[in-house]
């Protein structure tokens, strides 16, 4: 599960890091995650964040992108008096697969978040999950219901993304390292960090 902005970040790192699941042997965690969460498409589900865990207040109070990388078994726990070693590597998870391949996928995140000039997030990731999701859930008719128009709604949500396009498309001008100074970088990297 992750915020929109990192699923091409986030395949990335999957495609790298070998599968945890003995079914996969071979193949990559994004060849797993694929094949488990939607089959037939074209992408995998990247599922969206929760509220009740740690990262909640960052993304709530803070408007912080994040990630939670779990792989769940049979013997999955979660904040009981099990989650140490032992019972990890004996009935959880024997030979430590799933461990190593969520720390792989870790690393190659950090590596990529730490290495890039310009934070490899994805505005256009984020503004079209958000545009999909509202234009096919009930928003609009729950709107019109209350005598609430949608029309103004819509406007600044297509604006939003024509802007992540706009934006994404300004990328490409750094490439050149020579023609923008770090302050240039700077600002262009905030402007994703806050979205």
């Amino acid at each position: 599960a992750a915020t929109p902005n990192f699923r091409p970040l986030l395949e990335r790192a999957a495609k790298r890091a070998q599968a945890p699941h003995t079914t996969y042997d071979g193949q990559s965690f994004y060849d797993q995650w694929k094949n488990v969460s939607a089959p037939d498409a074209d992408e995998p589900v990247l599922k969206t964040l929760g509220s009740g865990s740690d990262y909640a207040s960052f993304i709530g109070q803070a408007g912080v992108s994040s990630i939670d990388l779990t792989v769940v078994g049979a013997y999955h726990t979660y904040h009981t008096e099990y989650d140490n070693y032992d019972y990890l590597s004996k009935y959880a998870d024997p030979g430590m697969k799933a461990t190593r391949s969520v720390s792989e996928v870790g690393a190659v995140l950090l590596m990529e978040l730490a290495g890039e000039r310009l934070v490899p997030l994805s505005a256009t990731s984020y503004s079209n999950f958000i545009a999909d999701t509202i234009k096919s859930g009930s928003l609009k008719s729950d709107l019109e219901t209350q005598g609430i128009g949608f029309g103004m709604f819509s406007k600044a949500l297509d604006l939003f993304v024509r802007n992540a396009e706009h934006y994404e498309k300004q990328r490409g001008r750094f490439e050149d390292k020579s023609r923008f100074t770090a302050m240039d970088l700077r600002r262009f990297n905030d402007k994703m960090l806050i979205m």
